[in-house]
């Protein structure tokens, strides 16, 4: 599990724009959430810039600004909508004050009611996912919503999970995760996230690769898992 090496690594990268769609909101949302994130981010961006200033200027692709634009974490009360792989984003106020309070709108634009109205698949014992419509081989990004004091079944994983908490908590193998906290889990790790008994926990999750559940949960439904 790493909390903190990673998450450097991933806050260059993001202020370099070179991460892919997922991951990228990824980053923006803990960006918006955490303000020592915010910090690093902004550190990050003032180094590339300066970087920038010494290099011979090049002319840049047509749609460089548009990329640029849907990169940024835009005010909540922007009404702004645009088109990515096919899918109309929304960036309004039209969500509920829950959603407004618990999802910053560089995520709330992929979803497309609040978090109450959305089509949440239940996968047992009180975790619910809401996957985005981010189409970008090879990742998943997904809303995951634990119910007070339940938990993810025991497992492992194929490749990476990058994990953000929106809001409440959840104790991994006695590590605390709280709102705000960025945390990538490997094959090395084999977790049973249990979400804080009095608010539960919503996440935002990325992962590259099928997780891999332990036990007969495992055998039944490691089969059907991919990306």
């Amino acid at each position: 599990m790493v909390v903190n090496d990673i998450a450097n690594a991933l806050l260059m990268d993001h202020a370099s724009g070179c991460l892919p769609e997922p991951m990228a909101v990824l980053m923006s949302t803990h960006v918006a959430i955490n303000r020592e994130a915010r910090d690093k981010y902004e550190a990050f961006s003032d180094l590339g810039g300066a970087l920038l200033a010494d290099m011979d200027p090049e002319q840049l692709s047509a749609d460089a600004l548009e990329k640029t634009l849907h990169a940024l974490d835009l005010p909540a009360d922007d009404a702004v909508v645009t088109e990515k792989n096919g899918t109309a984003l929304r960036r309004d106020n039209g969500f509920d004050t829950e959603t407004m309070e618990k999802v910053p709108s560089v995520l709330r634009a992929y979803l497309p009611a609040s978090l109450d109205k959305l089509k949440w698949r239940r996968l047992g014992g009180g975790v619910m996912e809401y996957a985005l419509p981010m189409k970008v081989k090879g990742y998943k990004a997904s809303l995951l919503s634990i119910a007070p004091g339940k938990s993810i079944p025991s497992h492992t994983h194929k490749g990476r999970e990058y994990t953000v908490v929106l809001d409440g908590a959840y104790d991994d193998n006695g590590l605390q995760v709280q709102a705000g906290d960025f945390v990538c889990n490997d094959s090395e790790d084999t977790h049973r996230p249990l979400a804080d008994p009095d608010h539960g926990c919503l996440c935002f999750a990325v992962i590259n690769a099928p997780l891999k559940f332990n036990g007969p949960f495992g055998w039944m439904v490691n089969p059907f898992l991919k990306v």
